[in-house]
């Protein structure tokens, strides 16, 4: 969380928004003077409006919200909630992956059953049999793969 008054210098700033922004001592300083432009600095000055404001750092990514505060209709300066978000976005990403895997898995109503393994491009039909062999009444057995865990 970081405040600023009217003139727009920064009277209050948490450790966790002066961790995320990257910035020491602020305290009276105008956010020109610690921050260069960009996103975040029009996000953070109220020049970008708007809510959940997505902004890129380096290191993060960023929800920016800025409130205004007034009391008896006096402009009093602004409040600003600065999220981080880097986390979840990347859980966010491995989930999908995970469905991609699942959809991958997920045997289709015309198709011979199909056994996964847990790497990529070891998909076998459960009724491929070797271009060797002679058709039986019974499919071929399913190659194990062996388990990455196991000890050996």
């Amino acid at each position: 969380m970081i405040a600023f008054d009217p003139d727009g210098r920064i009277t209050v700033v948490n450790d966790e928004a002066r961790n995320l922004l990257r910035v020491g001592t602020v305290l009276g300083s105008r956010l020109d003077a610690v921050l260069p432009d960009g996103r975040l600095r029009r996000a953070l000055d109220g020049t970008l409006t708007g809510t959940n404001l997505s902004v890129l750092t380096d290191d993060h990514c960023l929800v920016v919200n800025r409130m205004p505060v007034t009391l008896h209709g006096r402009e009093l300066g602004a409040v600003v909630t600065v999220r981080d978000r880097t986390e979840l976005i990347g859980l966010l990403r491995e989930l999908d992956s995970v469905r991609g895997l699942t959809d991958a898995c997920a045997p289709s109503s015309t198709s011979s059953p199909t056994v996964c393994t847990p790497w990529p491009g070891c998909w076998t039909s459960a009724t491929t049999r070797p271009p060797s062999s002679t058709p039986s009444s019974r499919p071929a057995p399913t190659r194990r793969w062996p388990s990455p865990y196991a000890n050996g």
